[in-house]
């Protein structure tokens, strides 16, 4: 019994640890490759298909989380949940869209 109680305590002290060295081996892999952007993503360089990466989960628990393409321009993580925005001008031009058509239906109710 005490045996088992041992191991289970040696177990749960030998997480956290694996985790710093998960981290800090994911760091070292990847420091030279992550390129930061404007917007809350980040990609690796010289990747021929330009996937985009949470870089809130990457910083948090370095982890590369492959962000879903929304809508206008904008991407989100399904980790985390972020949204932020990839392209401005699909944004921009999916907004002025957008807004006359919200207007109208504001209007209406009125």
């Amino acid at each position: 019994m005490e045996e088992e109680i041992v191991k289970e305590v040696t177990k749960n002290e030998m997480k956290p640890l694996s985790k710093i060295i998960r981290d800090a081996y994911r760091n070292h892999k990847y420091k030279n490759n992550i390129v930061r952007h404007e917007n809350t993503y980040i990609t690796l360089k010289n990747d021929e298909q330009y996937i985009m990466y949470c870089s809130c989960c990457w910083d948090k628990d370095k982890e590369l989380i492959q962000m879903d393409k929304l809508h206008a321009g904008r991407i989100s993580c399904p980790n985390c949940k972020q949204i932020c925005c990839y392209d401005r001008n699909l944004y921009n031009e999916a907004m002025t869209i957008r807004k006359p058509i919200v207007d109208n239906v504001t209007n209406r109710r009125r």
